[in-house]
């Protein structure tokens, strides 16, 4: 079985968890997350080396599955912990996502078909400008999204 499939796996445990847990309030956070990965892993088609599953052809399974958990657990520390300091949870999560992207690459052998260089001397988001610059910013454009998003009564 292929690396890819058994974290996606866990992250899916993971997800199941959170949303068991915090019910109503993580789901809205959760669609969001969904909706912003789906659009993403739709524009930037991932391919890996190994096995890829993409669904309706585009989005490939992998990275969509773990943008999504990992975007709602954003979501779910900035409710739990930091409500009122965004600029700690867009920093707490460039260090959780520069830390997953090394252990992924370096310890996991998980690699992109593509031949693109990492960011700097840190070896990690190897992939264009844009998705190195998204990578960056993808966690600080969605709290700000949750933030000033209308909420429903």
């Amino acid at each position: 079985m292929d690396i890819k499939l058994l974290i996606v796996i866990g992250a899916l445990v993971i997800l199941v968890g959170v949303l068991f847990r915090e019910q109503t309030r993580i789901i809205r956070p959760a669609i969001i997350a969904f909706l912003i990965s789906l659009i993403w892993t739709s524009i930037y088609r991932y391919e890996y080396v190994g096995e890829n599953i993409f669904l309706f052809g585009y989005s490939n399974i992998y990275p969509l599955i773990l943008w999504t958990v990992g975007l709602t657990c954003l979501a779910f520390m900035y409710e739990r912990r930091h409500r009122r300091n965004i600029f700690l949870m867009g920093a707490l999560y460039i260090v959780l996502l520069f830390v997953c992207e090394w252990v992924g690459y370096h310890l996991l052998g998980i690699r992109l078909r593509s031949n693109f260089t990492g960011i700097g001397n840190l070896d990690i988001i190897h992939g264009t400008p844009v998705m190195q610059v998204f990578y960056i910013l993808a966690g600080h454009l969605y709290l700000c999204i949750l933030r000033y998003l209308p909420h429903q009564t």
